[in-house]
């Protein structure tokens, strides 16, 4: 299920895997293992991409921040 969710956010950004791991500092194989479901990202990268992107991390996966919420609702 995160696969999806991180996926999706990537997508939602419209960005590819080098350049969203770029902003994360990680290689696009740590985000292309994410995507396919073979690892789960640290607690500490989690913080980092809801930090980076204006996420929140749900039960459900993440979610735009409110105060920039748009279209995009639970991604």
């Amino acid at each position: 299920m995160f696969e999806t969710r991180i996926k999706a956010l990537r997508v939602s950004l419209g960005l590819n895997q080098v350049e969203f791991a770029a902003q994360l500092s990680v290689t696009k194989q740590s985000v292309s293992n994410w995507e396919n479901g073979n690892i789960l990202p640290s607690i500490d990268m989690l913080i980092k991409i809801c930090n980076t992107f204006s996420v929140v991390l749900t039960k459900n996966g993440v979610k735009k921040a409110a105060a920039e919420s748009g279209s995009f609702g639970h991604i």
